[in-house]
């Protein structure tokens, strides 16, 4: 329990951090403009913008993370092509792996079928591609693969090349407010946004919510993340 409170404590210290900071920036960009001071306020007006965007990002992944962890999240299941999951997925961070020249490429992913709320489920895949695109190195690939297992349950994996977690993270990434950097700095002008150590542990709870389970494993070509879920929906 003690571990428990000061690990809530240790998070709510570091999202007030991860919040402050963009917060901090509107400000003095605002008052900037208020002032004349500003040399192109269309271009404060731009980074303001884009700063009101990862606030908001990361208000609704507390938001959606508060959801998952109250039990209050309602699923709305169909059967779906996970061709098309994985297909919007990819199109959520297009353009922040175009930023850095990585490619998301698929294979084996056609042809299946899965009884899965889409909303929830594209947004689980989206979050393991941020994930990729935020540590793979520039101009290689990610890729996508899925496969459907004899116990009736499909593993949808992301593989990236690049280093991954130490081995003794492993059983830590999916936890809310874990990074691999314990100074917990955040990179406001990383393509994929700062993030809040919000976006695997949401990946978690949504695919616990679908009756399966996650994993993460470094490998020879790299560090994959790994979805396994139910093909069919529980009786």
């Amino acid at each position: 329990m003690e571990k428990l409170d000061a690990a809530r404590r240790q998070f709510f210290a570091w999202i007030s951090h991860d919040l402050r900071t963009p917060l901090a920036g509107i400000r003095a960009m605002t008052e900037a403009i208020d002032d004349g001071f500003a040399p192109d306020p269309a271009d404060y007006v731009r980074t303001i913008r884009a700063r009101v965007d990862t606030v908001t990002g990361m208000v609704d992944d507390l938001f959606a993370l508060s959801t998952l962890q109250s039990g209050t999240l309602h699923l709305q299941r169909e059967l779906v092509p996970l061709l098309d999951i994985v297909s919007d997925a990819v199109v959520d961070v297009r353009a922040a792996a175009s930023a850095r020249g990585i490619r998301v490429v698929h294979r084996d992913v056609a042809g299946h079928m899965l009884w899965a709320d889409p909303r929830e489920l594209t947004r689980a895949i989206g979050n393991l591609l941020a994930n990729g695109v935020r540590h793979a190195p520039e101009h290689s690939d990610i890729l996508v693969t899925a496969h459907h297992r004899d116990d009736d349950h499909f593993i949808i994996s992301v593989l990236d090349h690049g280093p991954g977690v130490a081995s003794e993270d492993l059983g830590h990434i999916f936890d809310v407010g874990w990074r691999a950097n314990s100074a917990r700095t955040s990179d406001e002008h990383a393509h994929t946004g700062p993030g809040a150590g919000l976006g695997l542990a949401i990946v978690r709870g949504i695919i616990e919510a679908h009756g399966g389970h996650v994993d993460a494993c470094r490998l020879p070509e790299g560090f994959q993340l790994s979805i396994t879920l139910p093909a069919t929906p529980a009786v």
